[in-house]
């Protein structure tokens, strides 16, 4: 683990507990996001139980961080316009955290403008649910 990843880690794990959740940029830095929707990407979610010493919830975040580095800088927007046939917009890539049935869960999104985006996406990736960042809320798919 380099110490880049523990300070990002530390960030988004202090913020994560304290807010129940949160969007993050890669650097850590929470995103503030206020329209759109969020859709995670399929198989890049992980989770940890809240029950572990916060010395072992640091390193999986740190590891999880270190892991998606890649997968962050080879999907930037428009490899993700090419590689999920979006003709489109942007997709900027955040890192998302959030408390779930008392676990701590992690996850790479992507940020879309559209509901019917979101949704066509979310079908796309095999998501149970999306984001909403207007009404900071969880949208169930059927």
């Amino acid at each position: 683990m380099n110490k880049n990843s523990l300070i990002v880690a530390e960030k988004i794990l202090q913020y994560t507990k304290a807010n129940y959740g949160g969007t993050f940029l890669v650097n850590g830095d929470s995103a503030e996001l206020k329209d759109g929707y969020m859709v995670s990407l399929e198989n890049y979610e992980s989770m940890i139980t809240l029950n572990a010493f916060h010395s072992r919830q640091l390193g999986f975040v740190a590891n999880y961080i270190e892991s998606i580095d890649s997968v962050i800088n080879e999907f930037n927007p428009k490899t993700m316009q090419s590689f999920y046939n979006l003709s489109d917009g942007t997709y900027p890539i955040y890192i998302g955290g959030w408390i779930d049935d008392g676990k701590l869960v992690m996850d790479i999104s992507i940020q879309v403008k559209t509901l019917n985006q979101a949704m066509e996406l979310a079908k796309r990736f095999k998501q149970k649910a999306i984001f909403d960042n207007a009404k900071k809320e969880s949208i169930y798919l059927d």
